[in-house]
């Protein structure tokens, strides 16, 4: 006569593993991908040639700080008169933040530049960025109770209590 109830719970216990390695590796590749949503990058000295008026394209999608400009050849400062920046631009198809040099001063010199910006796919709103982060929080819960579930229903719990 074979045992079905062995083989019930064997079955139960294969599902119960194979679901948690499943979960696992699906929170583990969602909780890695949340950090250019959630946070912004310090980028520092960044170097583009300026060309006047042209735009060219930075990194990021939208700078959030001030912008500092430095000529390569003379370490000087630049101030923000001789230069502009526009974030969350369209250019060649994609959404950038973009420099324009706006004075022939720095026309064709090679620059720096360090700032702060909103990395591509960073959420703006606050929201939306904390619901983020709690839907992490409760897959990994869920996770937790797909592994408990096992042993509330074959009742170990309450036979060690005796």
């Amino acid at each position: 006569m074979k045992n079905k109830k062995g083989q019930l719970e064997m079955g139960s216990i294969i599902m119960v593993a194979i679901t948690l390695i499943v979960g696992m590796i699906l929170l583990v590749a969602s909780a890695q991908n949340l950090h250019p949503t959630l946070n912004t990058i310090d980028i520092n000295n960044e170097s583009f040639t300026g060309t006047l008026n042209e735009r060219v394209a930075i990194s990021g999608q939208a700078v959030t700080d001030t912008m500092i400009v430095i000529l390569v050849n003379d370490s000087l400062f630049i101030t923000t008169g001789n230069y502009t920046v526009e974030s969350n631009q369209i250019l060649n198809g994609a959404l950038t933040a973009t420099i324009n040099v706006t004075t022939s001063y720095i026309d064709g010199a090679e620059l720096n530049i360090s700032y702060t910006m909103q990395p591509d796919g960073y959420s703006t709103s606050g929201g939306a960025r904390a619901v983020t982060g709690i839907i992490i929080v409760l897959f990994a819960v869920s996770i937790a109770v797909v592994a408990l579930m096992p042993t509330v229903g074959s009742k170990i719990i309450e036979s060690m209590g005796r």
